[in-house]
């Protein structure tokens, strides 16, 4: 009878873990550490983390100026900026171990602002699924911006909280530097600020309401007038500091208005994309588990409204406020394309679960002391809360799993294999060749990712890249004074392998990983020669990017003799030369050295479509059909539509000057009938 629960030594247990919580604190962190780094190395950079390095790899000064990439901040550049001119960045797992170290810190402020807003039980069930929640640690291990702004959007809420409760000028000095550095960090930390305002405001104008209802209105009094001071002072601090940073939000939002999110509307806020955003983008999945979280968020929610009004409040905007500025924007669809548009929100998701967590174990503690004596209940809140916490820690492992036995990114090609490859075999005469599957690939990315596969090396030194968003210059002088080798690197989905080898034939060596391929060319002729013989070889894979980068390889016309449908295409055309269109009423202008390019995606009814071709006046071209296209296949809830995109451009030298049409056709799956586009007016300047 010693052991039974509420007798003396159960509550010994207690006054142990109390004694000890500092321990167990550090101990979590190090478990968060260690689930950080396992596998930090497995794979290559990430385009985007390439990007970010080659981005990075400027002087400081140009980096301030605004020659940046449009979508990245400053913050995050300059933090890759010290591990190039430190030298920590000979890998991988080096560049990463900032995003680890970020992503740990989170966890521990986690617990700081959850036993602020809520209390201590809270903070240690919200932590211990922050260190262990998969969708964290994955964005912990990657050279980008998101691990650090989960850190600053969590230590700015806790300052906040904390700043409000007490008027204390050092935790107001603590909120606007982290909110200015989220400012520098990410774009969507101008929601979160947001969010900061009005949660900031409403406290302060119910304190000032209040006054006076009060008897003693006089020390509340100047106590809210101080917390409004001092909440002004900060908000002039935080909008004076983000001054130098306004040109960066002003170029994106210029930037999204005429490229990004093309397509998309207004975020629709129904069962799917509930189960997307709460599931698969900050859940543990789309399946029965968005559920259970959920539910426990939701009576969380109820829980913490009735004991912790503020901080239930606090963690409804933190959430809720991105959601409904994504159902006002004309973009705000987009924040379902992507996992990474709402990490920052996760932490104040897990401390509304958490507060569901301790809502069940008081209402199981009440049910037990209603049925049985008193002391009966004493242990059991305790161990519903350990219970139920380690209940959720283990629906992490399947989806930890899968984190760490696959590469997470949309693209897993092995691109240090390919580079190491290359870097191991060519020479200073030779030609390395960039060259994409464009159903998955922009060969283009060739450009951004080669400052940090060939930073290290003194052979290769530029990487051709022809293909899809490939704007730069090809060096055909290079090629026709070239004497050695053509080396081609070719990502490309795995069911192309197969034909690749094949083409490549005795006259290239081969040399294939999961998704992408290595040619290397045989034989003594010059690599002129070699080149113009791979463009022919390899023309299926995207023959209209080919016929731009050497004349001698033909566009495809067509002698359609298909039958024409009466019924509307499905397809929308939404990029001419980098504009967006809005709508066939307006004529689009463009200049005759700039070609043509149009893109956008098409399908026939339900399934994929046969093909596309493009009409310009009386001449009929075929399109490349095939390149990936996620959002569409998520937008009508049909996987079978991921392939739909399609990418047409036109060599300049076959333009003339003058008003054109472009008619876009869709081809059956049988290629016997075709559905037309509205027609587009384009007119090409000399």
């Amino acid at each position: 009878m010693s052991s039974a629960i509420g007798s003396p030594k159960a509550k010994s247990f207690s006054a142990w873990l109390r004694e000890r919580r500092r321990v167990l604190f550090w101990l979590l962190l190090l478990g968060a550490l260690v689930l950080r780094l396992y596998k930090l190395n497995a794979y290559s950079l990430w385009l985007d983390e390439a990007w970010q390095y080659g981005a990075s790899d400027h002087p400081w000064n140009r980096i301030r100026s605004g020659a940046a990439p449009v979508d990245q901040m400053l913050l995050s550049l300059l933090i890759t900026h010290l591990h190039i001119v430190t030298h920590f960045d000979a890998d991988a797992w080096q560049l990463r171990m900032s995003p680890v170290i970020f992503g740990v810190a989170a966890v521990g402020a986690t617990f700081l602002f959850v036993r602020e807003v809520f209390e201590e039980r809270a903070a240690w069930i919200a932590a211990c699924l922050a260190a262990f929640w998969p969708r964290l640690i994955q964005y912990s291990q990657e050279m980008r911006a998101y691990s650090l702004f989960v850190l600053l959007a969590v230590v700015a809420a806790f300052a906040l909280h904390k700043a409000l409760r007490t008027n204390s000028v050092r935790y107001w000095g603590l909120f606007s530097l982290a909110v200015i550095l989220e400012l520098y960090n990410h774009f969507m930390a101008a929601t979160n600020a947001m969010g900061w305002a009005i949660f900031a405001s409403g406290w302060i104008l119910f304190d000032i309401c209040k006054t006076y209802f009060s008897r003693e209105a006089i020390r509340p009094a100047r106590r809210a007038f101080a917390r409004l001071g001092l909440a002004a002072a900060s908000a002039g601090v935080i909008g004076l500091a983000f001054l130098p940073v306004l040109q960066f939000y002003i170029r994106f939002q210029q930037f999204v208005s005429a490229h990004s999110f093309v397509g998309r509307g207004r975020l629709v806020l129904n069962a799917h994309a509930l189960r997307s955003m709460f599931g698969y983008c900050i859940g543990l999945g789309d399946d029965a588990t968005v559920y259970v979280i959920g539910g426990f968020a939701l009576l969380g929610l109820g829980y913490a409204f009735f004991r912790f009004p503020r901080g239930a409040a606090l963690c409804l905007l933190w959430i809720g406020l991105p959601i409904l500025l994504a159902m006002a924007l004309s973009s705000g669809e987009g924040l379902l394309f992507s996992t990474r548009y709402l990490q920052f929100v996760t932490p104040a998701y897990l401390a509304l679960v958490a507060a569901g967590i301790l809502a069940l174990a008081a209402g199981v503690r009440m049910l037990i002391a209603s049925l049985l004596p008193l002391q009966a209940a004493g242990m059991s809140g305790f161990v519903v809360r350990f219970g139920v916490t380690a209940t959720l820690t283990a629906l992490t492992a399947a989806p930890l799993w899968a984190l760490y036995s696959h590469n997470p990114k949309e693209v897993p090609v092995d691109l240090r294999s390919a580079y190491s490859h290359v870097s191991s075999r060519a020479t200073g005469n030779d030609i390395v060749v960039g060259f994409g599957d464009t159903r998955f690939w922009s060969s283009g990315w060739f450009q951004v990712i080669d400052p940090y596969y060939l930073h290290n090396n003194e052979v290769v030194k530029e990487v051709i890249t022809i293909g899809t968003m490939s704007y730069a210059a090809i060096p055909f002088r290079r090629i026709d004074h070239a004497t050695g080798k053509l080396f081609a690197i070719v990502p490309t989905m795995p069911d192309l392998q197969t034909k690749i080898r094949e083409i490549a034939a005795d006259q290239y060596e081969a040399t294939c990983w999961d998704h992408i391929c290595v040619l290397e060319s045989g034989g003594q002729r010059p690599v002129s020669e070699a080149f113009d013989d791979f463009c022919a070889r390899f023309e299926f894979i995207d023959p209209i990017e080919l016929a731009i980068v050497r004349p001698n390889v033909k566009v495809e016309r067509v002698n359609s003799s298909l039958v024409a449908e009466s019924i509307p295409a499905d397809l929308n055309l939404e990029v001419i030369n980098e504009s967006v269109l809005q709508g066939s009423d307006v004529e689009i202008q463009t200049h005759a050295a700039d070609g043509l390019t149009i893109s956008g995606w098409a399908t026939w009814g339900k399934s994929p479509a046969g093909g596309v071709q493009v009409r310009i006046d009386d001449q009929v071209f075929k399109a490349s059909y095939g390149s990936s296209r996620p959002d569409v296949a998520f937008y009508f809830g049909n996987p079978a539509l991921k392939s739909s995109g399609f990418v047409f451009r036109l060599p300049a030298y076959l333009l003339s000057a003058g008003s054109h049409v472009l008619t876009v056709h869709i081809l059956n799956p049988d290629r016997t009938a075709f559905r037309s586009s509205p027609t587009y007016s384009f007119a090409i300047a000399p």
